[in-house]
């Protein structure tokens, strides 16, 4: 699975970043040491963040992109939904969300 960035950059799932761009620079600086993604509203927690799971490098990507004013000009098909919210399943008395 590969995403191809407006500015040349490429990332293949797992991690490994193509490019000799800023965004490619930064990609491979902050991939090995991201521990989580934010992928729902806040006030939600960030999830842990897997660089082998493509929803959640999609989403990370995603944010990358529109930080750095590039776009995703190719996504792999295939990438599967987000997990669901943790407020979607039923509330446990006493828990704020």
């Amino acid at each position: 699975m590969i995403w191809r960035f407006s500015d040349g950059t490429t990332v293949e799932l797992g991690g490994n970043v193509e490019g000799d761009t800023y965004l490619a620079q930064r990609l491979r600086a902050e991939l090995p040491e991201r521990a989580t993604v934010s992928i729902w509203p806040l006030p939600s927690d960030a999830v842990p963040f897997d660089r082998s799971d493509p929803a959640l490098l999609d989403a990370m990507l995603t944010h990358f992109a529109r930080s750095e004013g590039v776009r995703i000009v190719q996504r792999p098909e295939g990438i599967p939904p987000l997990p669901a919210p943790p407020w979607t399943a039923p509330a446990e008395a006493g828990v704020i969300y």
